[in-house]
């Protein structure tokens, strides 16, 4: 069939549009299918008579004219080609689950047929498919070679044996899987001994048939490390899932030297006529040791033999040569656990988001590697804790670039810090000290404290070990320490409201080392500040919060206008130059200006004086921020709160920093959106406010105006040594009389006036105010009164209007008497609440 022909058929073509559906449960909208008739324009009429006439040549266009109107060239009409058109429709949830029950069975049959042997039993290089892999693609079959082979460079998948009937789950190192450290993962090169002999050569763990088989059963795991002499280790709180408190459980013997080494023999597999695996020959010492090591990753932990070298061009130590393939050992001194670099990254991650303890994440890895029997798998959770611990700190100190520089590292220099605030040498121009618009240059920042991270106390804290002490958001614990030892707290009278922060910051809240913490973030992006975070002792104290500010003034680096914004800025900053001048440890840089604020959502819950004081909108510069951004904060430290109570002192201040890093983090990287967007709004919003400025000013007079600008500019200046410069704003409005005091002043005006004859019509008035309350009240209750109601409600209903009618009854009675000017004996009628002819079944 030819297009056209083809076109000619089609005369309508079904489109999908939505409907309303209203149904008992509510209304839906649903999609529905019409038919649409087909319209053929008549520039596609003229196409199909030039094809039947045999054209070839397109008609002449021509020129447009602008006093023509425009000529409809069935440009937007419907048009259709060879292909029927279909109706596209979205498919919900409940559609895919309807399709998966068709294929159910179908789909449990397959998966079932991937448990067993390949139908020939063979595997692809033609040996007994006796090995499977479940971590390769597609899952292939090997024999006990191929297995060995091509696992060298992937010594942790996960592999399985075929027993007969079943695959069970078994080790690498059982098909002969060794890791070779020093060179690459590779062996050792051949060497040639002192005396003039060959070096010894690796055996292949190959098939042996003069080897007997064995009764035993083949899969025997290396014993635990838990099994090996422990040392006394003190736990600060035993119901902790984070307690980092682990010593090294491989204890050195009474004379230095390290504990004996336990060897681990490579089990056989001489199953379904495989050949066993000839055990590994004793190593000489110019190769170095083999011995069997822990591994634990994202796919499990596992047990594998790694053979070390000591050639003089490999790395002294195990634990370097360990490092150099990926491997993160537990401890310094031949190191029997090992972590991959990847199970590291990802509990850290999972910590982040998930908020998993150390203990919830380990319990999975052992899940993943016996869900049968996950307390069979070696325990090292304590392992784990220790070596988070540092590779959280390394990774902090690689992305900061300490990894290639030797300088100390100072307060604050592991933080992510906020790209958008202003940084002098970093994202201002060389001149920006001569602008006259100083505003542009103000850095804004909001405190506030944090009372769910609470930290019990340690038993033994003179053994804690601080990796980054004071290196990213956590203060220096030393200098703080220094600081509430010889700081002066000021006792504050309540000038404002019984705000919960004044009233409960002398409160002992239990037996804790840490009652919470205090922070500081920049109030226009949400960034923490670095070195800014200290922990609370009772409540939040001002001498707590007076050291946030001290480093937070110490960033300033040359800037002079600091927007300071805090929930309780009217009490807090009372005393506050005071306090800066009696410490030893806080400093204000000179020719600094505060701006004291308060959030818009928290200022409203203060005395009326303290809108104009300390309102963002009468805060020259400040613009649209939210001041109060920190409290969506702290949502992320809430959730590793209950697993850092248990946590030493050091470990809980490494954790408090890397979930602050991480949302910093997560700020920069949509920080560029985030800035579009608020650029969008002030591009919509700006020109309203402009002309509803311009209006203002235009209906007022010049001479107010020019007098309300220097009065302005005279409190903006004044504010930061006197606060009551800003009364200005504060508009006296009187509210409107409540309806008492109008009462009041009516019957007030009748007593002074002494006519008997007119007195009570302030009364009057308001019983009839009263009255037409009562009217709405039981009309609303008519309104409400269902078809189905009961004779009680039908009669309490009647009752109230029986009432209602004859109270108007005497209202209209008293009417004649204060209205007396008027007739009327014809001019009242009595208002009825419902009509006089009632539908049945309705009151």
């Amino acid at each position: 069939m030819s297009k056209n022909a083809h076109l000619e058929k089609i005369t309508a073509f079904k489109e999908m549009t939505a409907k309303v559906r209203h149904t008992a449960r509510g209304s839906r909208v649903v999609p529905q299918t019409i038919q649409v008739p087909l319209t053929i324009p008549k520039s596609a009429a003229r196409s199909k008579a030039q094809v039947r006439a045999g054209s070839s040549t397109l008609p002449t266009a021509e020129a447009p004219s602008l006093s023509q109107t425009p000529v409809d060239d069935g440009y937007n009409d419907i048009t259709a080609d060879d292909h029927p058109l279909r109706a596209r429709r979205s498919k919900s949830q409940h559609d895919y689950q309807r399709e998966y029950l068709e294929v159910r069975d179908e789909y449990l049959e397959r998966s079932f047929a991937r448990e067993t042997l390949p139908p020939d039993g063979i595997a692809s290089c033609g040996h007994p498919a006796l090995w499977r892999c479940r971590t390769c693609h597609a899952e292939p079959t090997f024999c006990s070679s191929c297995c060995r082979d091509t696992h060298v460079s992937h010594p942790l998948h996960r592999v399985e044996f075929w027993e007969g009937t079943f695959y069970r789950a078994a080790w690498l190192r059982q098909a002969g899987v060794e890791i070779y450290c020093g060179h690459g993962g590779k062996a050792c090169p051949p060497r040639t001994l002192s005396t003039g002999t060959a070096s010894p050569s690796f055996p292949d763990p190959v098939a042996d048939p003069s080897q007997p088989d064995r009764d035993a059963d083949p899969i025997v795991s290396a014993p635990d490390d838990d099994d090996l002499p422990e040392e006394t280790v003190w736990i600060d709180e035993d119901l902790s899932d984070c307690d980092d408190e682990d010593a090294d459980f491989l204890a050195a013997s009474a004379d230095g030297e390290d504990a004996e080494d336990i060897a681990v023999r490579v089990a056989d597999l001489p199953w379904i006529g495989e050949p066993s695996a000839q055990e590994p020959a004793e190593h000489h010492s110019v190769f170095g040791a083999t011995r069997s090591i822990v591994v634990v990753d994202t796919s499990g932990v596992h047990e594998l033999p790694f053979t070390f070298c000591n050639c003089s061009l490999s790395p002294p130590r195990d634990d370097l040569q360990l490092l150099e393939l990926g491997y993160y050992p537990a401890s310094k001194n031949r190191p029997r656990t090992v972590f991959t670099t990847r199970v590291l990254d990802d509990f850290l991650l999972t910590n982040q988001e998930c908020h998993a303890s150390a203990r919830n994440y380990y319990n999975k890895l052992r899940r993943i590697t016996n869900n049968a029997l996950p307390h069979m798998v070696p325990d090292r959770y304590r392992e784990l804790l220790r070596v988070s611990r540092q590779w959280r700190v390394q990774k902090m100190r690689k992305w900061a670039g300490f990894a290639h520089r030797s300088v100390p590292i100072g307060p604050g220099d592991l933080a992510v810090k906020c790209p958008a605030c202003p940084h002098p040498g970093i994202n201002l121009p060389d001149d920006w000290q001569q602008d006259p618009e100083k505003w542009k240059y103000a850095r804004a920042v909001v405190l506030d404290g944090n009372f769910s991270a609470r930290h019990r106390p340690m038993k033994h804290p003179e053994d804690d070990v601080p990796l980054a002490d004071g290196h990213a958001f956590t203060v220096t614990q030393a200098p703080y320490k220094q600081h509430l030892a010889t700081g002066k707290e000021f006792k504050e009278e309540l000038t404002c409201q019984d705000h919960r922060a004044v009233l409960t910051a002398a409160v002992n809240r239990g037996k804790y080392e840490s009652t919470g913490i205090g922070a500081a973030a920049c109030s226009r992006h949400g960034f923490f500040q670095p070195h800014a975070c200290v922990d609370f002792q009772q409540g939040e104290r001002q001498i707590n919060m007076d050291y946030i500010v001290h480093w937070i003034l110490a960033y300033l680096n040359g800037l002079t206008i600091m927007i300071l914004l805090y929930d309780i800025m009217c009490q807090y900053f009372t005393h506050f130059h005071q306090r800066f001048k009696n410490s030893p440890f806080l400093s204000i840089p000179h020719s600094v200006r505060f701006l004291r604020g308060i959030g818009q959502f928290h200022v409203h819950g203060h005395l009326p004086r303290c809108y104009p004081r300390f309102s963002l909108n009468f805060i020259t510069g400040a613009g649209v921020q939210d001041g109060e951004i920190i409290e969506t904060l702290w949502n992320k430290l809430n959730g590793i709160a209950d697993s850092a109570r248990g946590m030493g002192t050091a470990h809980r201040h490494e954790m408090i920093d890397d979930i602050m890093n991480d949302s910093n983090w997560a700020k920069l990287t949509r920080i560029v959106p985030a800035m579009i967007q608020k650029w969008k709004r002030v591009c919509k919003e700006l020109p309203l406010a402009t002309h509803a400025y311009d209006s203002l000013t235009a209906a007022a007079d010049p001479q107010d105006i020019s007098t309300w600008t220097s009065d302005a500019a005279r409190a903006d200046i004044t504010r930061d040594e006197d606060i009551e410069a800003m009364d200005i704003y504060d508009v006296h409005g009187k509210p409107l009389p409540t309806q008492k005091e109008i009462q009041m002043d009516l019957m007030d005006d009748e007593m002074r006036e002494l006519d008997t004859s007119s007195g009570g019509a302030a009364s009057w008035l308001s019983t009839g105010l009263k009255l037409e309350q009562r009217k709405m009240a039981i009309a609303y209750s008519a309104r409400r009164l269902r078809t189905s109601a009961g004779e009680s409600e039908r009669l309490g209903l009647l009752v109230q209007r029986q009432k209602l009618t004859k109270a108007i009854a005497e209202f209209q009675k008293a009417a004649r008497t204060h209205l007396r000017a008027q007739n009327l004996a014809d001019g009242i009628c009595l208002p009825r609440i419902l009509p006089t002819s009632e539908p049945s079944g309705t009151i």
